[in-house]
């Protein structure tokens, strides 16, 4: 497996990806777009209220998609984006790929959409994608996978994760095509997707003491 090459490429990729999606107003000297990549962002309060608070984001896209998707989630902020990174990152390292947590991030941007029925946005997952970045969670992931996972990690990141870093044009499909009802009918796969979320956070919850301590990353 060529990681090396393959860390460089999403080095130089991703950020420009983030940087196509961001559409909030920019700080003053900031042409409207970009994101400030450098920008520090402090995380509040302890972890274990980090990680509730990360839950109850989980659980309530899973109550909207439950209820067909018409009530907006609040937009989580950097210390609740934070705990998802690093939920994301341990899955993806014990079961080698997780894309059910990133489904639940995208889902609250497509639910949020379709609420505001406005051009479309995904603010929340490039928020993700911005501080995964910053956080060096790709280099981690890149040292921490186990050997017998590396061939179907390297299939996720070429094949499908590319979905979900350009998240404008995949919401835009979304929100543009099926209807609330049948994307989020009884045991649909995007349901399942986020009921498996919340099972993932929850068990982790249980499991670990600190996922930060855990991968080293505080």
């Amino acid at each position: 497996m060529h990681m090396k090459p393959l860390l460089t490429t999403l080095a130089i990729l991703l950020p420009l990806f983030l940087v196509s999606q961001a559409t909030a107003q920019s700080p003053s000297g900031v042409q409207g777009g970009e994101i400030v990549m450098e920008q520090d962002h402090k995380l509040s309060g302890t972890y274990e209220i980090q990680q509730n608070k990360g839950i109850e984001f989980l659980k309530a896209v899973q109550a909207s998609a439950s209820s067909g998707g018409s009530s907006a989630i609040s937009t989580p902020d950097d210390s609740i984006l934070s705990y998802l990174n690093v939920v994301y990152l341990y899955c993806s390292i014990t079961e080698g790929t997780c894309p059910a947590v990133i489904d639940a991030v995208l889902e609250a941007d497509i639910i949020n959409n379709r609420s505001a029925g406005a051009a479309a946005t995904c603010p929340i997952t490039t928020s993700f994608w911005r501080l995964y970045i910053k956080s060096d969670m790709e280099q981690r992931h890149n040292h921490l996978v186990k050997t017998g996972f590396l061939g179907v990690t390297d299939d996720f990141k070429k094949k499908r994760r590319p979905a979900y870093i350009k998240c404008k044009d995949t919401v835009s499909q979304i929100v543009t095509g099926a209807d609330r009802s049948e994307r989020y009918k009884a045991d649909s796969q995007v349901l399942n997707s986020i009921h498996k979320a919340v099972r993932i956070a929850e068990e982790l919850k249980a499991k670990v003491p600190n996922l930060f301590t855990a991968l080293g990353a505080r």
